[in-house]
């Protein structure tokens, strides 16, 4: 009687052993990428919000608002420096009087633009253009008539330039406080290009008035 019982749980102990491996099998493998619930899964790469070329997709993209900045720059330093030359060595008294208003208006908005540049760590030029020095030195060589029909000239062709550089940064920029300086000082630099205009038909016809 006791040899049976043993066979009976020996048999009994190999069967529950059968089970449990069974139910083993079936369990699928887990991954070594997988998680708990709740728990950080250190395998996975981080995600950065934008690939190298993205970024610089993104830099080239803003490159014609850093170089709108630096040559919005250059310009006003050239009609601060060519307006000052012209109250010095004009003979009519309407050439005096645009170049003290050149003076005053791009001495205040080069101003504006350097301080938001520098919030905003962009950089803008010390200095006038190499072009615009050369013409300064050819206006500084000339007096009278010969002064005013030349700077009356070069001021009508330079606020042409700057009305549709300003235009286009104001519609195109990328920049909101680039884009939003060009197109404040848009009436501002129309206004510059009608007086322009205005003088320089003064000076071609030779009824600037005199001092």
């Amino acid at each position: 009687m006791c040899s049976r019982l043993h066979i009976a749980g020996a048999a009994a102990t190999l069967l529950f052993g059968s089970l449990i491996a069974q139910a083993f099998a079936q369990v699928p493998p887990r991954s070594p990428q997988s998680t708990s619930p709740g728990m950080p899964d250190t395998n996975r790469q981080p995600n950065y919000p934008g690939t190298m070329e993205d970024q610089q997709r993104n830099s080239d993209s803003l490159a014609s608002d850093k170089a709108f900045v630096k040559q919005a720059v250059e310009g006003g330093i050239a009609e601060v420096e060519l307006g000052k030359l012209a109250q010095e060595k004009s003979s009519t008294d309407a050439v005096k009087e645009f170049g003290k208003r050149m003076v005053e208006d791009h001495t205040k908005a080069n101003e504006d633009l350097k301080a938001a540049a520098a919030n905003l760590n962009l950089e803008t030029g010390a200095e006038a253009s190499r072009k615009v020095k050369k013409d300064e030195a050819k206006l500084s060589k000339l007096s009278g008539t010969e002064f005013d029909r030349a700077y009356a000239k070069m001021m009508l062709n330079e606020h042409k330039s700057d009305v549709k550089q300003f235009n286009v940064e104001a519609r195109q920029g990328k920049i909101p406080e680039v884009k939003k300086f060009a197109a404040s000082q848009l009436p501002t630099l129309q206004q510059h290009l009608r007086m322009a205009e205005q003088l320089e038909a003064t000076t071609k016809s030779g009824t600037g008035g005199g001092q």
